[in-house]
């Protein structure tokens, strides 16, 4: 499917003029850079504190990331999963409503929230645990 999408691109670039070329070329330079898992490690970086002011807002504890092709298993990926504790007697509306601040202050649309340990699926569980990082 995506390879069809591209060849797509492709075809209809070669129509195009060459500064065009040109300047579709900066321009998809442009959208890999922003994707890179390095480039959004750095926007969670320089967005740590706010990140936890939103957390606290919310009642989340103990953040962590996992993803972002941080760990060898998840190179080239960049989505990303926060795996959090929550404060008890916190529901699923402050968990989904700080998934949403999330996204929006990050600009990221794959983020993902794992609501506590035990919400992490039996065979992903330890290896995720072991290798995500505290934000």
């Amino acid at each position: 499917m995506a390879q069809d999408k591209v060849q797509k691109l492709i075809q209809q670039a070669e129509k195009l003029n060459y500064l065009e070329q040109l300047h579709l070329l900066e321009l998809l330079q442009e959208v890999v850079r922003k994707n890179h898992p390095v480039a959004r490690l750095a926007k969670l970086q320089a967005n740590r504190e706010e990140i936890f002011k939103i957390a606290a807002k919310y009642g989340i504890l103990n953040i962590r990331v996992f993803g972002l092709g941080m760990q060898p298993e998840t190179e080239g990926s960049n989505e990303v999963v926060f795996i959090v504790d929550v404060e008890p007697k916190r529901g699923i509306f402050a968990q989904s409503n700080f998934l949403l601040d999330l996204q929006e202050l990050l600009g990221f649309k794959d983020v993902y929230l794992a609501a506590n340990e035990k919400s992490i699926r039996k065979p992903f569980r330890k290896e995720m645990l072991e290798t995500a990082v505290p934000l």
